[in-house]
């Protein structure tokens, strides 16, 4: 992704829910989207990154990126994704924090999640009646001349 910056119209969707850090977590996540009778087919689910690491549905989490009813920006644990398959200092502090089903996967995988990851917004604004709001997973020393650019 060039723009870094994604833009949603809020007016689209029935109800928008936030979440954040499911790392991994995805029959939780299905479980609690139920329990508040999301609907799938006209509410959205807004992530604040970190789909991955730490639990064991690393993948079904990664296929989220997917679904129409589903947005996320980048956190920190897809940024590690990212990064570690060049640097083996940080592959190691990955793994530690539980990044080792990434090095488990094929190479075509792991490369087919990177791109995935790079793709991802830094920042989403949701515009929202006449408001606008935006997500970020943390911040970044880049996000400001990111957001000056933008306006």
């Amino acid at each position: 992704m060039t723009n870094h910056i994604q833009i949603i119209d809020g007016s689209s969707f029935k109800s928008i829910f936030v979440v954040g850090d499911l790392h991994g977590s995805y029959h939780l996540l299905m479980s609690h989207l139920n329990a508040i009778d999301f609907d799938f087919d006209k509410d959205l689910l807004i992530c604040t990154g970190d789909l991955v690491d730490k639990g064991k549905e690393n993948l079904e989490c990664f296929s989220l990126i997917k679904k129409p009813w589903f947005r996320t920006v980048r956190g920190n644990h897809e940024e590690m994704c990212i990064k570690s398959l060049f640097d083996s200092k940080l592959r190691h502090l990955h793994e530690r924090n539980g990044g080792e089903w990434l090095y488990q996967l094929s190479s075509h995988q792991q490369h087919k999640i990177i791109k995935s990851f790079e793709d991802l917004p830094i920042v989403i604004e949701l515009e929202l009646l006449d408001k606008r709001i935006g997500v970020v997973h943390a911040p970044r020393a880049s996000l400001k001349p990111l957001i000056q650019l933008h306006h």
